[in-house]
């Protein structure tokens, strides 16, 4: 089965458990215990699940850990800037996610063993 197909079961912050393809998911965020997932289509919800559970649910040829508060999906990423000594990566959709220097090599190691399309290859 391949990332476009595979189904993730998400109970939401108090409500019901959605079922949602993990292609969709283009970045999670943490907040106060909760995370928030965003998706292709601009909407979002608020999960009970920690990052590092969410993490080891999502297919890990496609979702990285950016920083402790954040997990990209990297067929999303569109450039890796860097600013006044910090990473931030900027998603297809604009969005800016910041990058600790610790997780650099690691996202541009799965940038650039993945298949995907629109992103540059030579990063490293």
């Amino acid at each position: 089965m391949n990332t476009t197909t595979k189904m993730l079961a998400i109970r939401q912050h108090g409500r019901e458990t959605i079922f949602v393809k993990q292609s969709s998911i283009v970045y999670c965020k943490v907040l106060n215990h909760k995370t928030t997932i965003y998706f292709e289509d601009g909407s979002k919800c608020i999960a009970t699940i920690s990052l590092a559970k969410l993490n080891s649910l999502l297919d890990y040829t496609c979702f990285v850990i950016t920083n402790t508060s954040y997990l990209v999906n990297v067929n999303y990423i569109h450039k890796i800037l860097l600013a006044r000594n910090t990473y931030e990566i900027v998603l297809n959709n604009s969005v800016m996610i910041p990058l600790a220097s610790t997780r650099r090599k690691d996202v541009l190691n799965l940038i650039t063993t993945s298949e995907i399309n629109g992103v540059m290859k030579n990063l490293l």
